[in-house]
């Protein structure tokens, strides 16, 4: 997490401030910059999604008609706007 962190670059240190923060916690360095490289490595390789203000919507059409018999005649262009 902490190499994904640095490579998206949101906060105002680079690389090596990071590793440096690492180093300085003195316990399983060597594994925990390996694990830092591979998530900053591949990061940096998958393109950034951009923001969207609006997000798609994924929700399916509702059914043109229920199939009930109380609301048969029922259509969206009856509905008030909201």
């Amino acid at each position: 997490m902490f190499g994904a962190l640095a490579a998206a670059a949101v906060l105002p240190f680079g690389r090596e401030a990071f590793e440096s923060a690492v180093r300085a916690g003195g316990t399983g360095v060597e594994s925990s910059l390996r694990a830092f490289a591979a998530a900053f490595d591949q990061t940096q390789l998958r393109p950034i999604e951009p923001i969207r203000r609006f997000p798609e919507k994924r929700f399916p059409a509702p059914p043109d008609s229920t199939g009930h018999p109380e609301l048969i005649g029922w259509s969206r262009a009856s509905e008030p706007f909201l």
